[in-house]
């Protein structure tokens, strides 16, 4: 690529990238080209302290994020500790309810075998009272 350095004029603004880079090619004057070399490499080194401080915010991030990870895993390790043992008491109460269960059954069923003759039992009750009001009505009116 041919340049000619023809551009007498003196650099007196900051430049983006691109017109930096044509003043390097361009300008006539040392003092110029040395004006656009350095705010190059200002740019630079600004660019530069950008991505470094952009690498230490991720790097709290992930620090952060680790920081959490470990948290919530020794959470969730003490709640297993903590429930561990009670769900093994579980598994041994889980026959012994299941035996509960079936005398209950057996009961009901005997309940339900004797619910006639209570029925029935009650109905001859009832009319033992009857009777008996009856005999008493009967006694005090003969009494009288």
């Amino acid at each position: 690529m041919v340049v000619n350095y023809n551009d007498p004029t003196h650099i007196t603004t900051d430049g983006d990238f691109v017109t930096v880079a044509e003043w390097i090619r361009t300008k006539m004057y040392g003092s110029d080209v040395r004006e656009a070399l350095a705010q190059s490499v200002l740019r630079a080194g600004e660019s530069v302290k950008a991505n470094e401080d952009l690498a230490e915010d991720f790097r709290k991030l992930i620090k952060q994020a680790k920081d959490d990870y470990d948290t919530a895993r020794k959470e969730m390790t003490d709640q297993w500790d903590a429930y561990k043992d009670d769900l093994a008491g579980l598994k041994t109460a889980v026959p012994e309810l299941k035996q509960d269960v079936t005398d209950l059954e057996a009961r009901a069923d005997m309940i339900d075998e004797k619910l006639p003759n209570i029925s029935e039992l009650d109905a001859s009750i009832q009319d033992a009272a009857v009777k008996a009001q009856i005999v008493a009505i009967v006694s005090e009116g003969a009494s009288a």
